[in-house]
């Protein structure tokens, strides 16, 4: 069934409720290669809770539950098997704490035909307790065959790197069972770790996440 744009934009998710300490904060970050090497103090102050900083992305990790609620949108039907996480942008709105607990509100804020897929934008909104904005995240979820259902395919990317040599090139080589660790923050999506679900949607093998 097309997406009915009219019903989908602007439409409101279920507010959520999360909380986090030291240990989960430690638990995402090493999740996405912090730690390495285990004696550099630049990297411990990541995953050592004696000094311990968070990674504005690490937002995405409670703003998943909000993210979740597409699937309760009205006028929005899709292959869960063929959603892909495409982007991400976060903001926050001053330094993450270690521990906190906050409420979420999140909402359809942008919906693109892409030609073989829509991209769906949710904006997610964290409040701490005493309701004072902490972080926005936006999520671009693709959601692969749903495309064609006329509407707008959205604008450029702001930003197109020159065509020469890059300034800095940095490696970061991930783990073998580097998607199996991340799934432990929260997004189960079997995608990442069940070969036959991934061959369902189109991949050799489980995928990391977006």
């Amino acid at each position: 069934m097309p997406i009915d744009v009219d019903r989908v934009l602007g439409a409101s998710l279920p507010e959520t409720a999360e909380s986090w300490d030291e240990d989960r904060v430690i638990l995402y970050q090493i999740g996405v290669g912090a730690g390495v090497p285990a004696t550099d103090p630049n990297e411990l102050q990541y995953a050592y809770e004696a000094d311990l900083k968070v990674l504005p992305s690490f937002v995405t990790i409670p703003a998943m539950s909000s993210i979740f609620g597409i699937g309760m949108v009205e006028g929005l039907t899709f292959n869960p098997i063929l959603l892909v996480h495409g982007d991400q942008e976060v903001v926050t709105h001053r330094a993450l704490p270690t521990s906190a607990t906050v409420t979420q509100a999140g909402r359809i804020a942008e919906i693109w035909d892409k030609g073989k897929g829509a991209l769906v934008v949710i904006e997610v909104v964290g409040r701490d307790a005493s309701g004072d904005m902490l972080y926005t995240a936006r999520a671009g979820l693709y959601l692969r065959g749903e495309g064609g259902f006329g509407g707008a395919p959205g604008p450029r990317p702001g930003d197109i790197a020159p065509d020469r040599e890059p300034d800095l090139v940095v490696e970061s080589p991930t783990l073998e069972q580097q998607a199996l660790l991340y799934r432990l923050n929260g997004d189960k999506n079997p995608l990442h770790a069940d070969p036959a679900v991934a061959a369902m949607a189109g991949f050799s093998r489980p995928i990391l996440h977006g």
